[in-house]
């Protein structure tokens, strides 16, 4: 399937509520941001306003284009490349991934170099913060084929039981992309002990026409791999929450929201 279209991707994923807010109150006593995964600086373009240095880091130069072209975009320092590793010569007081940019990283190596990457540019007592859905309990109560893997060995994103062959589709709000409006349907399938999903949008005119198709690809990380992780590359988690409203983290919540700092951050020692 071809990259799907950014004009059409941001059309209907718009963030989650509350998300700015958040990382504004985040960036307090900072002078410098990096955002990950940052698609056309919804949030990165916002912290502009908080007088901060801002660069974004996107793979997607259509996304790129995009954003500098948005109210904001042309004080944010854009640079086109890949979250699973980066090399940008300078260290920033905040680092951030929002909107589930982590679950982009489609194994644990991708996901290991990014967190490495990430402590090599965090200031010795800078903040890495980001957020994601949480996908403990949507993996524990999944029902479990007979042919995949052992429960011992899930989670360690080695093995895989294949791709479940009834892709599950519903028809979502619709969206004005350039002054046309279309039908959204989207579609999944999972594959379990790989801990992956492979999620699909097809954008219908509703005045008739060729469809516009776009897939999101994810790798979820359970909790305790994203601790282990975070341990492997150096840093910490300080503060796990629950929301955007800084609620305590539980089997409850919508969201998991992480806040983390270098191994050798005096943070550890006030």
């Amino acid at each position: 399937m071809a990259e799907y279209p950014y004009r059409f991707y941001r059309a209907l994923h718009r963030g989650n509520e509350g998300d700015v807010e958040f990382y504004r109150r985040a960036m307090y006593g900072a002078e410098s941001v990096l955002e990950l995964g940052a698609g056309d600086g919804r949030i990165a373009r916002a912290l502009v306003d908080e007088g901060l240095r801002v660069t974004a880091l996107e793979r997607s130069s259509e996304a790129i284009h995009l954003g500098r072209s948005a109210p904001g975009g042309d004080e944010v320092q854009w640079i086109e490349g890949q979250m699973e590793h980066f090399e940008l010569g300078e260290r920033f007081d905040r680092i951030i991934a929002p909107y589930t940019a982590m679950f982009c990283l489609l194994d644990s190596e991708a996901l290991l170099g990014c967190l490495r990457a990430v402590r090599a540019h965090l200031e010795r007592d800078g903040l890495f913060i980001f957020d994601v859905w949480p996908a403990d309990d949507f993996h524990a109560e999944g029902e479990v084929d007979q042919d995949e893997d052992e429960e011992s060995d899930a989670g360690s994103g080695k093995g895989s039981g294949g791709w479940r062959d009834d892709w599950q589709e519903d028809e979502l709000a619709p969206v004005e992309v350039d002054g046309v409006r279309y039908r959204v349907f989207e579609s999944s399938r999972w594959d379990r002990a790989a801990q992956l999903l492979d999620v699909r949008y097809r954008y219908e005119p509703e005045g008739g026409g060729e469809p516009v198709e776009g897939a999101i690809p994810q790798r979820y990380f359970l909790v305790p791999e994203i601790l282990r992780a975070l341990e492997d590359a150096g840093l910490f988690a300080l503060v796990l929450h629950g929301g955007f409203d800084q609620r305590a983290y539980d089997e409850d919540s919508e969201r998991l929201v992480v806040t983390a700092a270098r191994r050798d951050s005096t943070l550890f020692t006030q």
